[in-house]
C-alpha cells in the first residue's frame, strides 16, 4: 500500500471575502474596505497541508462549469493537485461562501450550495481503492442524502482494503441524518470534533 495516497472527501468551493471594520447591525450599512476570492473549503485546506507534508492528496468533489468552477480547476492545475477524483459539470453551478471578515478576525459565513456534494463511485479509480493509506471525510460531504449511502459504502470498501478513516464532523453535523452519523462513526479510526461538535455527536448517539 502506498503510504502517501490520501483520499479527501469534501467539496471544493470559492470563498468570497468581504473585509469590514465591524459586522453591521441588522438593517444597517458598513463599508467594505477589501474584497477577494479564494479557492476554499476544508477539503482543499486539508489537501494543501498533506501536499506540504509530501503526501499525495486526491480531493473527491464536483465543481460546476461556471466561472467559479473554472477558477477552481485552474487553481488545481497551477498548484499541481491531482484531479483524478474531481468531476466538472458543464451546466451546474459551483458552491461558494460569502465570508464577512471583521478587523478583529471574526468571520461570518453565508453559504450557497452548488454541485460540490455530488458523488458517484465512478469518481474514484479502482487503483485508489486498493492503494490508499488514509481517508479524510468531512461532515459537510454527508449533508446530501442522495449521495451519503454511496459515500459510506465506498468508505467501507476502503477500510476493508486497509485504509484508516479520519472523520472531521464540522459545524453543520447536526444537519446530517443520525443513521449516517452512526454509520461513519462505526467506520472511523480517528474523529476530530471540537467541543461543540463533540456534544452534537454525543446527542445523536443516544
Amino acid at each position: 500500500m502506498n503510504k502517501g495516497n490520501v483520499l479527501v472527501f469534501g467539496g471544493i468551493i470559492i470563498d468570497s471575502y468581504m473585509a469590514v471594520e465591524d459586522y453591521p447591525i441588522r438593517g444597517q450599512d458598513v463599508f467594505i474596505h477589501d474584497s477577494f476570492d479564494r479557492v476554499g473549503g476544508c477539503s482543499i485546506n486539508v489537501a494543501q497541508t498533506l501536499k506540504n507534508m509530501g503526501m499525495n492528496p486526491y480531493v473527491v468533489s464536483a465543481v460546476g462549469g461556471d466561472a467559479r468552477g473554472n477558477m477552481i480547476m485552474k487553481y488545481l492545475s497551477d498548484e499541481k493537485f491531482y484531479t483524478d477524483c474531481i468531476k466538472q459539470f458543464e451546466k451546474e453551478n459551483t458552491g461558494y461562501c460569502a465570508t464577512i471578515l471583521e478587523d478583529g478576525g471574526e468571520r461570518t459565513f453565508l453559504t450557497y450550495k452548488g454541485c460540490e456534494s455530488f458523488f458517484s463511485t465512478e469518481m474514484i479509480p479502482d487503483v485508489l481503492i486498493k492503494d490508499t493509506s488514509y481517508v479524510y471525510i468531512t461532515g459537510y460531504y454527508l449533508l446530501d442524502e442522495r449521495y451519503s449511502k454511496d459515500i459510506l459504502s465506498t468508505i467501507g470498501k476502503l477500510k476493508d482494503k486497509g485504509s484508516r478513516i479520519l472523520f472531521d464532523p464540522g459545524p453543520m453535523i447536526h444537519h446530517v441524518k443520525k443513521e449516517t452519523i452512526l454509520s461513519v462513526l462505526s467506520k472511523a479510526d480517528i474523529i476530530t470534533p471540537n467541543e461543540s461538535e463533540a456534544k452534537k455527536l454525543k446527542n445523536c448517539s443516544h
